[in-house]
């Protein structure tokens, strides 16, 4: 038999259809309707009954998201983009709160990356940007080319940005791919931190992970580079998700999983690939990490046949760099290229500030 439902849980779900109706209403009214009252009435009403008939079956525990939507029902202007971010976080913790108890680290791992990007969207960049930031929104843009190393990898990725059916201008989706790559770097950190903190007591977990994103994503750099165009933050999504495959193998070494700790070392080839590609910086990490690999697991040296899968994916990770002679036809030529792709005109800042005034 079905429980009873009191009076507070019925008005509670009119509330969630009524929020619902007059949400889709506004979005819908500001980009299509402008000007037609009746219309847009009529559509709420429709929309509000129609939720509100959905969501009655269903306890308040398992809808109460859905009142995030009031956030923008009373939002003062007009700004599509945060109503997009509003509902899609509401969307997100319903499929999170409805989820297993067994999937709570995952459920964990996607609040903290789903949470910092509506954050970082609210206060994304407005505009085009000056310095650096602003030749990445223009090369992005235009499919052009940046200063050596070139930024192949990111320039890619900024172009397909702008392809992003948003109300935004081109710099502003540019500047909305940082926010996204932050949050998923700090979904990476959330899945690390859980990792390294495997106990019988999933609060200890739960409690570091939260401190650890939290720590990173609202400390000023982090946040600064998250909603602003810039090579950074893909710098830190690759050396994140480097870190949480060696972990993998790590574990994987110690159980003595073989198969899994080589899927896991040729991600790790291939993301280290990929960023090295993106900026050379990682190179430093890349030697201490290579080290690791060895002090885990010394046999893998002395057997070849593992070394075909991540030796495959480093060279996957390579293809990026072919955008440079294609950008600029005077790159074609070996020397001009590794030049280029290496940064050597830039070889005298590494020790700039060691130089005697």
């Amino acid at each position: 038999m079905r429980p009873m439902r009191t009076p507070q849980q019925t008005l509670f779900n009119g509330s969630i259809g009524l929020v619902i109706g007059l949400f889709l209403s506004r979005l819908i009214s500001e980009q299509f309707l402008s000007g037609q009252p009746v219309f847009i009435l009529s559509l709420t009403a429709v929309f509000s009954a129609t939720f509100s008939l959905f969501f009655h079956r269903f306890p308040s525990q398992k809808t109460w998201p859905l009142s995030l939507l009031w956030l923008y029902v009373f939002y003062p202007t007009p700004r599509p983009d945060f109503g997009l971010a509003v509902g899609f976080t509401a969307v997100v913790a319903i499929l999170l709160i409805n989820l297993p108890t067994a999937h709570a680290p995952r459920r964990l791992a996607l609040l903290a990356l789903i949470a910092p990007l509506l954050l970082y969207s609210l206060t994304l960049a407005p505009a085009l940007l000056p310095a650096d930031n602003g030749e990445f929104q223009l090369v992005g843009a235009t499919l052009g080319l940046a200063h050596p190393p070139g930024f192949p990898l990111y320039t890619l990725l900024a172009h397909l940005s702008t392809w992003l059916p948003l109300p935004l201008t081109a710099g502003q989706k540019i500047n909305l791919l940082s926010a996204v790559l932050a949050s998923l770097t700090l979904g990476l950190v959330a899945l690390t931190t859980q990792h390294l903190t495997q106990t019988n007591n999933a609060k200890h977990s739960v409690v570091a992970t939260s401190v650890a994103v939290l720590a990173l994503a609202t400390s000023t750099t982090f946040w600064a580079q998250a909603v602003m165009a810039n090579i950074r933050i893909p710098t830190a999504v690759f050396a994140t998700l480097a870190f949480y495959a060696l972990f993998r193998f790590h574990t994987a070494t110690r159980l003595t999983d073989t198969p899994s700790a080589d899927r896991w070392l040729a991600l790790f080839a291939l993301t280290m690939s990929l960023g090295l590609t993106h900026h050379l910086s990682l190179a430093f990490m890349a030697l201490v990490m290579g080290l690791f690999i060895l002090w885990v697991d010394p046999r893998f040296l002395l057997a070849p046949s593992r070394w075909t899968r991540p030796c495959l994916a480093a060279l996957l990770g390579l293809l990026p760099l072919l955008y440079l002679p294609l950008a600029d036809p005077t790159l074609r030529d070996p020397a001009a290229f590794l030049a280029y792709a290496l940064g050597l005109g830039f070889q005298g800042d590494f020790f700039y500030f060691h130089t005697a005034a």
